[in-house]
C-alpha cells in the first residue's frame, strides 16, 4: 500500500478482502513496507478495500480470468502423388453449421497456417485446383501438419491427421 501523493509506503492501513456478496474473507493491516498477506480462501472474484485515518478509502475488485485455449491448424497443399507445392490454393475451415471460421491462401511452398481456432470437428476445404473437402479434428493432442494432396485423377490423399 502506497500513498497516491509521494508514493511512500503506508504502514498500518486497514485492509479487508470480501467475496462478491460482501462476506469478509480476511482482514488485517499493512506492515512497514506497505505490504500485507492473508491466508484466506481464494474465490474467483474478490474486492480489496484499504483505508487509513489520513487517506480516503480505496476499493478494487479483482477477478480470475480463464483464457480459453486457441488452437492452430498448419500444413501444406501438394500436387497428388508428388511433393510439389501448390502456391495460391485457397484453404478454408468450415464448422458444423457450414460457416467459414478461418481461411488463407497457401504461400510459395504450399504451406498454410490457420490460427485462433476452437477445439472441434471441422471440414477443411481446399480450392484452386480441383477442390477437396476433408474432415479434420482440432484438439490439444494434435499438432502435426495436415498435408493435402490435390490432383486431377484419383481421390484426395491426406497425411498427418
Amino acid at each position: 500500500m502506497h500513498s497516491a501523493v509521494g508514493g511512500e509506503a503506508i504502514a498500518q492501513a486497514v485492509v479487508v478482502v470480501t467475496d462478491p456478496v460482501g462476506e469478509v474473507l480476511a482482514s488485517g493491516h499493512t506492515v512497514a513496507d506497505g505490504s500485507c498477506s492473508f491466508e484466506a480462501p481464494q474465490p474467483d472474484n474478490v474486492t480489496v478495500v484499504a483505508s487509513t485515518p489520513r487517506h480516503h478509502p480505496v476499493a478494487h475488485t479483482y477477478c480470475r480470468l480463464d483464457l480459453p485455449a486457441a488452437f492452430v491448424l498448419r500444413g501444406a497443399v501438394l500436387i497428388g502423388g508428388t511433393d510439389q507445392p501448390i502456391p495460391g490454393a485457397r484453404v478454408s475451415l468450415i464448422d458444423a453449421a457450414g460457416c467459414t471460421v478461418a481461411g488463407t491462401i497457401t504461400g510459395e511452398t504450399g504451406e498454410y497456417l490457420l490460427t485462433d481456432l476452437d477445439e472441434g470437428e471441422y471440414t477443411l476445404l481446399v480450392t484452386g485446383y480441383p477442390p477437396v473437402a476433408l474432415g479434420v479434428n482440432i484438439s490439444a493432442a494434435e499438432d502435426n501438419p495436415f498435408i493435402v494432396r490435390l490432383g486431377h485423377t484419383g481421390s484426395p490423399d491426406s497425411a498427418g491427421d
